[in-house]
């Protein structure tokens, strides 16, 4: 039986977006191979290695957050003036250091991973490494561990977000232009020394463009996250003159904001009767908790909650609320759980060419609005999205009428893919 190691940041039982699509593969995966995956310690309570769902879980210390962690928990920083001086300091020191390296790299931390797939080596033969993208340390590890431990072991990156043109990784624009090049020669090593690249549509224009496309290693797919879960579906509240709706995921200065989200509901909830949920975390939650202080019978905030609670907030919803990234490039995860369960989705875009936009034009029941028709014409966009919310607020699109619009997200798809990649005898003498 072959052994698959799959390289991620968060995993079991904190899940992130990337390792959540990891689980739904591996899961089935686990029946035809032996599974190993390598996380990060991200929570005191958490063992360096646990047997979980019939496959192993390794877990490494990040240096930096172990730097975050010591002063946290020194009992000389009871004081919370102290406390919070001393992991300010701390983290403006790393935010400086970032910005002066050649490349948006962590070598400690590439260190790590290396060093527990080496420790793995040693008691198993490792035949395939899957490193997933963020971070970008998992591959730049992968390659060490070919180049130094195991030179015939398949490399396949499988990667969901931009790595050298990132928004949120580099913090300005100015240090994403700057170290650019630097970081695309990375992202050509990665192509020179896998074997093959998962990697999601939005990402093909990226690698085209910069010629990383040329050896046709790459194979694009989209998030294996699609599942039936209407058996899962409130039906309870179908005649409920409520109409409730719910927002989960993050919210980032820079990145993902709420505001104009916030605005136009507020609107509608002078036409009809909403429930606005905001289950959701990040550094940009100023706008969530002003309206919920000062609209509370219509805005409720809960902070961030676990994945279960998620799940359940979201199947008890008439409407589901999306947000894009300010660029329109990064598709959302979460489409993909509002999908699942088969309701209404409301998307808010800053950009004409979003993908998620274009993403959802398949799908019936969707509605997207844009940045440039609020700021243009706030009501006739708030009357129409009025509309929408009263025509289908019971309807609801069936599963197999969703996996046949997009086959490619059930997470069976993605793992064929896989099996064929694994399977198939790949010259090792060409990946140099």
């Amino acid at each position: 039986m072959k052994h698959i190691v799959f390289l991620t940041e968060n995993y079991y039982p904190n899940y992130s977006a990337v390792s959540n699509c990891a689980e739904k593969i591996i899961d089935l995966l686990k029946e035809r191979y032996d599974i190993s995956v390598i996380s990060v310690i991200d929570n005191s309570e958490l063992s360096s290695h646990e047997y979980f769902n019939n496959y192993q879980i390794y877990r490494i210390n990040r240096p930096y957050q172990d730097k975050l962690n010591i002063i946290r928990y020194n009992e000389n920083n009871k004081s919370k003036f102290v406390l919070k001086g001393k992991l300010f300091l701390t983290r403006l020191v790393n935010l400086v250091k970032f910005l002066f390296k050649k490349e948006s790299i962590d070598k400690d931390f590439i260190k790590a991973y290396f060093d527990k797939i080496s420790e793995i080596h040693k008691n198993k033969k490792v035949d395939i490494v899957v490193p997933l993208v963020f971070p970008f340390e998992t591959v730049l590890s992968s390659i060490e561990f070919k180049k130094i431990i195991h030179s015939n072991v398949i490399i396949v990156p499988y990667i969901f977000d931009n790595f050298s043109n990132s928004v949120s990784l580099h913090r300005f624009n100015l240090n994403r232009k700057i170290k650019f090049r630097a970081n695309l020669n990375l992202e050509r090593s990665m192509v020179k020394f896998s074997s093959k690249i998962l990697a999601m549509h939005p990402l093909r224009e990226h690698f085209l463009k910069n010629g990383l496309d040329d050896s046709n290693k790459i194979v694009y797919l989209e998030h294996p996250l699609l599942e039936d879960k209407s058996c899962s579906i409130s039906r309870e509240n179908k005649k409920d003159i409520i109409t409730r709706v719910t927002y989960t995921g993050g919210l980032f200065r820079g990145v993902r904001t709420a505001d104009i989200c916030l605005k136009l509901l507020d609107a509608i909830s002078k036409e009809i009767f909403l429930k606005v949920d905001f289950y959701c975390f990040g550094n940009d939650m100023r706008s969530v908790k002003s309206y919920s202080q000062s609209n509370p019978e219509v805005f409720f905030n809960h902070g961030r909650v676990s994945k279960s609670e998620a799940e359940q907030a979201i199947s008890i919803s008439d409407f589901l609320i999306s947000i894009g990234d300010v660029e329109g490039k990064q598709l959302s995860s979460k489409i993909f759980d509002y999908l699942s369960m088969g309701k209404p989705i409301i998307h808010f875009s800053y950009v004409e060419d979003c993908v998620n936009a274009q993403f959802l034009k398949k799908y019936p029941l969707s509605f997207v609005i844009y940045q440039r028709d609020l700021e243009l014409n706030f009501k006739e966009t708030a009357v129409k999205a009025t509309n929408f919310f009263t025509r289908v607020k019971n309807e609801r699109c069936e599963f197999f009428e969703v996996s046949k619009i997009y086959p490619e997200a059930l997470p069976q798809y993605t793992v064929n893919t896989i099996v064929e990649i694994v399977e198939s005898d790949i010259s090792f003498s060409e990946v140099h």
